[in-house]
């Protein structure tokens, strides 16, 4: 089994710094940053194909988009950890153990956009609340929020507790339903269950697969993603583009997978700026 974590540029680089590139990158949605994601996770996909490895793939950077657009080529990895599993883990605790505990098996969607306003207790918009299920029917998800959360670097102990569960099942310590972003190249995060036979999607009865897609869809748009074309090319949203105008124009426009390292080597002079 391979574990993947590792990007060009942190996550929390931008929101570190009070700068006119910054605020233009966060502002513009983590989507912009896609360059500095896809070139390291692509290459381990391609020696994984040419040696043909067989082993599962369990990819921690940026997986609810970076698999959709690898998977164009082939190349998505098995599986990809945090962001819904993140969120999937404080809505199950909350069901086992909080005032609201109840019973059934949760089905949840997720996107990378959702977690900030769930760590920040901040969901408000149908299109930004991730879409839960307990049983056969669909739960409000803002009374299983249990206050805010840490935000930042201690997020990545859930990531790292999600990674453990799933590399645990792949490896064989038993079947394990969750969420997770990226299974079979899809973008944003699924129910799945998962054991060493590998990942199934695990849909709640009665959610059609387009209306499934829809959501991941329209979720990702406040991630800056307008669509993600066939080929594996990214479009961003008219929002992004306004957002980078006046800063770099040229980092909103279409990112084909091929262009991912021509495009980070222009991110990484704006971050040097």
């Amino acid at each position: 089994m391979i574990f993947h974590a590792s990007a060009f540029i942190s996550p929390w680089w931008a929101k570190d710094r009070d700068t006119p590139a910054a605020r233009a990158l966060v502002g513009a949605g983590f989507g912009i940053m896609a360059s500095a994601q896809l070139p390291k996770i692509r290459t381990l996909m391609q020696a994984v194909r040419d040696l043909d490895l067989g082993c599962p793939v369990v990819n921690a950077s940026y997986p609810d988009l970076t698999h959709a657009v690898l998977a164009a080529d082939g190349l998505a990895p098995t599986i990809g950890v945090g962001n819904a599993g993140m969120i999937f883990l404080c809505i199950l605790r909350a069901l086992r153990e909080g005032a609201l505990a109840r019973d059934g098996i949760p089905r949840l969607f997720a996107h990378h956009s959702q977690v900030t306003p769930f760590a920040r207790d901040q969901i408000d918009r149908r299109d930004e609340s991730p879409w839960l299920f307990l049983g056969d029917g669909e739960v409000e998800i803002a009374p299983l929020i249990d206050g805010p959360l840490p935000e930042g670097m201690p997020l990545n102990a859930l990531t790292a507790t999600h990674a453990i569960q799933i590399i645990g099942a792949l490896s064989g310590a038993g079947m394990l339903r969750t969420a997770a972003p990226g299974p079979f190249g899809l973008q944003g995060g699924w129910p799945v269950e998962i054991d060493s036979g590998g990942v199934r999607l695990d849909l709640p009865p009665g959610v059609e697969m387009a209306r499934a897609v829809a959501f991941q869809s329209r979720a990702a748009i406040h991630d800056g993603i307008a669509d993600i074309d066939h080929d594996g090319t990214i479009h961003y949203t008219e929002k992004t583009r306004q957002l980078l105008a006046a800063v770099a124009p040229d980092l909103a426009e279409p990112l084909r997978l091929q262009d991912a390292s021509r495009r980070l080597t222009r991110v990484l002079e704006l971050v040097a700026a």
